[in-house]
């Protein structure tokens, strides 16, 4: 099996699961949890009966199969290219509990009026340019001028998946420094890819000590060394520029993967600064979206590692480019 169709499988696998609760267009995980929110009655949808619902034939698509004149649902003004970036909506959420987890978070009422957006095609002039944006953004807010950005449909750990079957072959040597139960489950998905995993762990509430994670660098060669920069289990952000200096100035052939889920656009990431390889992260935390994409940055070192499995290499690049895939 190549390494091309082991990510294909771990991708699709991984992102038919996410994809389940919210199948459908872009909003339908807004127009899920909607309809518990209000009966169709306090809706005000119309009867399926009345003459006010428009039945859609050959002769006269209609996207509108419902009244939404007397509706609370996001008010989009869409051109007829569906140029999303130039919507506005004027959306309000129904008073809810308030989500007070690290993620997902509360989204911001225009988000979610966004996710009303009719689909378009991926292929489409419209969203050509929306895809080539989220690239340069990323770029930015990661400070990685020179980074080449993933978007892949899944959840965040998809990325650990991801690194796992492109970056390591099967018997090569990872370290995995250790500060709570998320860098427990990445070390669980490098070992299910074969990988020989040794861990460095911290004292609960703690961080490795620098000086250990030179010492295991200068007993042993690793292809690739990973850290998580906010494990949400303790509550502790690690030093990942102090860490990336050691492993650099003591093993620089070692990758470096930052599993940054709660880190992006939460603390303080100089991807090309600091000599990152790898940053994992996802939407629905300091990205402030709802969860669905895998977002992922790679360094010319580790895309010369994968070239092997660029499944979804040309995609992203043409997207930069703002051309079709």
């Amino acid at each position: 099996m190549t390494r091309t169709s082991q990510i294909s499988r771990a991708a699709v696998g991984a992102a038919r699961a996410a994809s389940r609760p919210s199948s459908g267009s872009p909003g339908g995980q807004f127009a899920a949890s909607f309809k518990q929110t209000q009966s169709p009655a306090a809706q005000g949808l119309a009867p399926r009966n009345t003459p006010s619902r428009t039945t859609p034939t050959l002769r006269q698509p209609t996207r509108q199969l419902y009244n939404f004149s007397t509706v609370s649902l996001p008010t989009a003004h869409i051109s007829s290219s569906h140029n999303i970036r130039n919507m506005t909506t004027d959306f309000k959420q129904q008073p809810h509990k308030l989500l007070v987890i690290p993620g997902p978070i509360e989204f911001s009422d225009g988000v979610l009026g966004a996710n009303a957006a009719p689909g378009m095609s991926h292929v489409s002039p419209a969203f050509i340019p929306v895809f080539g944006d989220c690239i340069r953004m990323l770029r930015k807010v990661l400070y990685a001028p020179k980074g080449q950005p993933m978007l892949i449909a899944g959840s965040g750990t998809l990325g650990w998946d991801a690194a796992a079957v492109n970056l390591v072959e099967p018997g090569e040597n990872v370290l995995v420094l250790n500060h709570g139960y998320f860098a427990d489950s990445f070390a669980d998905c490098l070992r299910a890819y074969g990988a020989n995993v040794d861990e460095l762990k911290a004292k609960v509430g703690g961080i490795v000590d620098p000086k250990d994670l030179e010492q295991a660098l200068q007993k042993k060669k690793y292809k690739l060394v990973t850290i998580t920069q906010v494990d949400t289990s303790t509550g502790v952000l690690a030093p990942v520029k102090q860490y990336s200096e050691i492993i650099h100035k003591t093993s620089p052939n070692s990758l470096i993967a930052v599993d940054a889920v709660c880190a992006v656009a939460s603390e303080e990431i100089r991807f090309d600064d600091w000599g990152l390889d790898v940053v994992i992260s996802a939407t629905q935390k300091g990205l402030g979206v709802p969860p669905g994409l895998s977002v992922c940055m790679l360094s010319e070192r580790a895309i010369k590692t994968m070239e092997a499995a660029t499944a979804f290499l040309p995609t992203t690049s043409r997207g930069s480019a703002g051309s079709p895939s």
